[in-house]
């Protein structure tokens, strides 16, 4: 068999060419083509004997919506449009199964239905079982406009803490933070906040309400944190806020974090958490393994969603993946 896709090359020649120069010492090279045409999209894999012609290569077609699957929605996602990324979290026991894919035109999509760039590495479950609701969550990203931090390309040692970050995490962990005051006045809603956050100081994270007292009426709404150096949302000494719809994947420590058990009244919905990875700013961050404290009962109480005063609403929150 052989389909003619983009080039012109045949589905024979087009798996030969990506084995040509392969380094393996095996005699079989597994390779694996994706083929676009107007009228086919298909994957095709194919074992090849290395020095043989590609006359001899040999493939079956796997799926043929793998290159660029289709996935069906609970919710209206019109909205989201091509090029706008989305997180699909894992349904395995490892959480770090969990992938980010941006979404592709598709005109034959319900509002309901999305179809995504590039093939899945891993199962996303899509069913309930036995009564038993085991659907992946899908979290839109991309978002009206984006607050950046800046990151070195290496991390550095200037002190004796930074090195213990660069022993921990291989990485700058230096980002910006946004941060609302007594008095101040913060309504945030539809933005992506990225490499915000920074895990060598205390007090410097993606958003953060520091000792506001009443804030009611003020909210996080729909807001992306994406690869936050220290936590998703920290509310400090404040009561009456509202954080709803945010997606939050990849940060270092707790996620939405009220921080002194002080903090009431404060309303947390429909949230996404997922990629909490271990922190160092407080002992609970930290795993045992790096506990300074004798006791080490203090550590390893990492957690998506640290709930301090039970006189908090909590509604219809996911947490998807902790260390």
């Amino acid at each position: 068999v052989a389909v003619t896709g983009e080039g012109g090359n045949s589905t024979k020649e087009a798996v030969w060419a990506d084995v040509v120069g392969s380094t393996s010492k095996t005699k079989e090279v597994e390779a694996k083509i994706a083929i676009r045409s107007s009228q086919l999209t298909f994957v095709a894999r194919s074992t090849v004997t290395e020095g043989s012609s590609p006359n001899e290569a040999r493939f079956r077609v796997v799926h043929s919506d793998w290159e660029a699957p289709k996935i069906n929605l609970m919710h209206d996602v019109s909205k989201w449009i091509p090029g706008d990324k989305v997180v699909v979290a894992s349904t395995d026991f490892d959480w770090r199964q969990a992938e980010v894919k941006t979404i592709l035109p598709c005109s034959d999509c319900s509002p309901y239905q999305v179809k995504l760039e590039g093939e899945f590495h891993y199962t996303h479950f899509g069913e309930v079982t036995f009564g038993v609701d085991e659907r992946g969550e899908v979290g839109i990203l991309t978002r009206n406009f984006r607050i950046e931090g800046t990151l070195e390309d290496k991390c550095y040692s200037n002190n004796d803490r930074e090195k213990m970050l660069c022993d921990y995490y291989n990485r700058d962990t230096f980002g910006g933070h946004l941060k609302v005051l007594l008095n101040g006045t913060a309504h945030l809603q539809g933005f992506e906040a990225v490499h915000l956050g920074q895990q060598a100081n205390l007090g410097r994270y993606p958003i953060h309400f520091h000792l506001c007292d009443d804030v009611s009426g003020m909210y996080v709404k729909q807001v992306s944190v994406v690869d936050s150096l220290s936590r998703c949302v920290t509310i400090h000494t404040s009561d009456g806020l509202e954080v709803a719809e945010m997606v939050c994947y990849m940060h270092l420590g707790h996620g939405i974090f009220m921080e002194d058990s002080a903090e009431q009244n404060n309303y947390i919905h429909h949230n996404l958490v997922l990629g909490t990875v271990a922190g160092t700013l407080t002992a609970s961050d930290m795993p045992r393994e790096w506990c300074p404290y004798e006791g080490k009962d203090v550590c390893n109480m990492l957690a998506s969603y640290w709930i301090t005063h039970p006189n908090n609403i909590l509604t219809d929150n996911v947490a998807a993946g902790c260390d």
